[in-house]
């Protein structure tokens, strides 16, 4: 991610172009929310009662925006937020009380590998979440092959880290 991001920030210098950052901007939070209101709608439609949801962590944007608002539609839900091992920087910033950019990250799960989160992200999770854990990429690899041999769905790690999560959780 964090190349292909510079790449687009030094495109839209030079050839006079906007750049909308994938997860540090309200507005992008916002529209990640939605995920939040398709689960607590879908959830209603369908009477189930559920007491927490896992969200995977990269940038933070998704679980900003989820974890806003589950806590202001219904605080009692708790948001548990998911890192592959080899790239924790939202745990990072936790500990340093504020974004830190990692030396290096795994790649393996490359949609939450993020060197760095954004600040406006930090300050969402660390207001909404009450806990952030990791997943070990190999068990994000065994979830992948158990995903497909198991219910036919085709995944990418990111995806799959937070169902890896429940693994981790249960022991």
């Amino acid at each position: 991610f964090d190349a292909s991001a510079k790449a687009a920030q030094e495109f839209t210098l030079t050839e006079n172009r906007t750049f909308i950052d994938p997860f540090d901007d309200a507005h992008v939070q916002a529209g990640q929310g939605t995920v939040a209101y398709e689960i607590l709608e879908e959830a209603r439609k369908e009477s189930i009662d559920f007491d927490t949801v896992l969200v995977p962590v990269g940038g933070g944007g998704l679980i900003a925006g989820v974890s806003t608002y589950i806590k202001e539609t219904n605080p009692t839900i708790e948001v548990i937020g998911v890192e592959a091992n080899g790239a924790r920087s939202m745990k990072a910033a936790f500990e340093a009380g504020g974004p830190v950019k990692l030396k290096e990250i795994d790649k393996f799960a490359d949609g939450i590998a993020v060197q760095k989160v954004g600040q406006l992200t930090y300050e969402a999770t660390r207001k909404n979440v009450e806990t952030l854990i990791g997943v070990d990429e190999g068990l994000i690899s065994e979830t992948l092959i158990d995903l497909y041999s198991k219910q036919g769905i085709v995944a990418e790690p990111a995806g799959a880290a937070s169902v890896a999560a429940l693994e981790v959780l249960s022991d």
